[in-house]
């Protein structure tokens, strides 16, 4: 079994290699390269299966790549993924049902919690890993483009500093919380409760005094300092307050304007544009903070329905495959008749298959102890 996992292994990291060069130079996975990987990984199940006389792993592999394209064509049907990772992760679901885990088979790292777990589950285990890989990346490549829009950086710094105010009085709340959740014996897990009622007021001003006021009785309870937690919480909700800015922007940064006749298969339009009354017009969907001050101004069914276009759609820019080429005909064609626009912006897109590459090499160091974790096993 050792030697097995250790093709396993050698197999994906090469697959991934080639896919993670061609998506870097023309951001395409190719069909032999994903398909070849399917056809090989069921050869490999079905090899070990006779060669072991136990069929139970060649049904791991088919469960395997039933959970990849469950995953997969969800993230497809959402527009997140092109159809070349989809077939990828399937690819890597056949070779490699259960994570190679490659540090602990060759005992370097050897602890139960760096062990494989026996569900077939790694592709879930990789995408998970590859998102996570992917998040600095992006947030990298925002702040590289925010850098060379300087009609945006007074907003920006007023962004940033409210971001830091709004992680200030959210880490003094819950350093303060602790305490007196302890004092009445109440569940830790309140603070989730508290923090998520906290982020719904309107005004940072209700924000800074409910979270000083919180910071005071936590300190008169637990009778030593909080500043340790308070500053830990702060740097946590910093940190991930200023990732989330960064990504909320980078759909608005990564972009280009591309004239309408220069446009091409692949392109993906920065913005959605539909057809209604006649009219063509753009649209693109509320963000999350929008969505829930629609809710608080609103009802939910507005809110619901503000997240769907009204009318036909020309082109969606919420789908990664990008424009085919019924879709650039019929632009062309709406553009010659006046109907749409000389020039759109379109994404500047990025590779996603090299933080697959990531995600798999970190996947071998650490095992499926995250899975692990989550079980308290």
């Amino acid at each position: 079994m050792p030697v097995f996992f250790l093709l396993s292994f050698a197999l994906s990291f090469l697959v991934l290699l080639i896919a993670s060069f061609t998506d870097l130079k023309e951001r395409i996975v190719p069909n032999t390269l994903t398909y070849g990987a399917m056809g090989l990984g069921l050869l490999l199940g079905i090899g070990y299966s006779l060669q072991s006389s136990d069929w139970n792993y060649l049904i791991a592999v088919f469960q395997s790549m039933g959970l990849a394209i469950v995953l997969a064509m969800t993230l497809h049907q959402l527009g997140v993924w092109a159809g070349g990772d989809v077939k990828l992760l399937v690819g890597l679901a056949a070779l490699s049902p259960f994570n190679p885990a490659l540090l602990n088979e060759l005992n370097l790292l050897s602890e139960p919690l760096f062990m494989r777990f026996d569900w077939p589950v790694f592709s879930l285990s990789l995408l998970l890993f590859s998102v996570f890989a992917m998040l600095p990346y992006g947030i990298l490549l925002s702040m590289h483009a925010l850098a060379k829009k300087k009609e945006l950086h007074t907003q920006t710094l007023e962004r940033i500093t409210r971001t830091l105010e709004n992680a200030l009085f959210a880490g003094l709340l819950t350093a303060g919380s602790l305490p007196v959740l302890n004092h009445f014996k109440w569940p830790i897990e309140l603070t989730l409760v508290i923090l998520i009622a906290w982020g719904f007021l309107p005004k940072l001003e209700h924000k800074a005094a409910i979270g000083i006021l919180a910071a005071l009785a936590g300190l008169a309870l637990a009778r030593t300092t909080i500043l340790g937690d308070a500053l830990a919480a702060f740097l946590v909700f910093g940190i991930v307050g200023l990732g989330w800015f960064f990504l909320e922007m980078s759909p608005k940064l990564l972009r280009e304007t591309k004239k309408t006749m220069d446009l091409s298969e692949g392109d993906i339009p920065a913005l959605t544009w539909i057809e209604h009354d006649a009219h063509i017009s753009n649209w693109s969907p509320p963000s999350i903070k929008e969505l829930i001050h629609t809710v608080q101004t609103k009802d939910l069914k507005t809110a619901i329905d503000s997240t769907r276009p009204k009318g036909r759609i020309v082109c969606d820019a919420r789908m990664a495959r990008g424009l085919e080429e019924n879709e650039l005909a019929e632009i062309k064609k709406l553009h010659a008749t006046k109907n749409f626009p000389d020039e759109i912006e379109v994404k500047k897109t990025t590779a996603f298959v090299p933080a697959m590459l990531i995600g798999f090499v970190l996947l071998n160091i650490a095992g499926d102890a995250w899975i692990r974790l989550l079980l308290g096993l």
